[in-house]
């Protein structure tokens, strides 16, 4: 699956954060051209990652800081992107909805990928906006839960089974 391949290469390439960050504020204030912008660069990753153009990911799709963390495994990232996205074939990622921060430097999308042979998953995508535009900054926080809307609580978690209620 996508998401697996996705989330293998986190640890292995020293990708992953320490978490997704941000509050529920910043989508209803921010341009819809960021939005369109960050819709774009998740589109490049779907097409790039299609057409095994690790080059391209690797130069304009990823970011910087993403790209810093591979000094440590001293591993190329062409290399280290070819080793566990090749299998992917026909990927798809499906954007349900851009949270772009209020100062407008980063953004979280969550995202619906897929591809052949793959179930569909749900995941969340961290993009970061760079002077040649956004470019991903973390492939996959875990499943997206959806967040409330600015000024909402989230429901609570139910307890445990066996859990005794007080």
């Amino acid at each position: 699956m996508l998401r697996t391949r996705i989330l293998l290469v986190l640890p292995t390439l020293a990708l992953a954060s320490s978490g997704c960050g941000g509050g529920g504020k910043g989508s209803a204030t921010a341009p819809p051209d960021d939005q369109a912008l960050v819709r774009a660069t998740l589109m490049r990753f779907a097409q790039a990652t299609g057409r095994h153009d690790y080059s391209e990911l690797c130069r304009s799709v990823f970011a910087p800081v993403l790209l810093q963390k591979l000094a440590p495994v001293n591993v190329p990232c062409e290399q280290a992107t070819e080793r566990f996205l090749s299998p992917v074939r026909d990927p798809k990622v499906g954007v349900e909805r851009v949270q772009v921060d209020p100062g407008r430097r980063s953004a979280l999308a969550f995202v619906h990928t897929s591809a052949a042979g793959q179930a569909p998953t749900a995941d969340v995508v961290r993009l970061v906006k760079e002077p040649g535009g956004w470019r991903i900054s973390n492939l996959g926080t875990g499943p997206a839960a959806p967040s409330p809307a600015p000024g909402q609580q989230q429901a609570p978690k139910p307890p445990p089974p066996g859990t005794p209620n007080d």
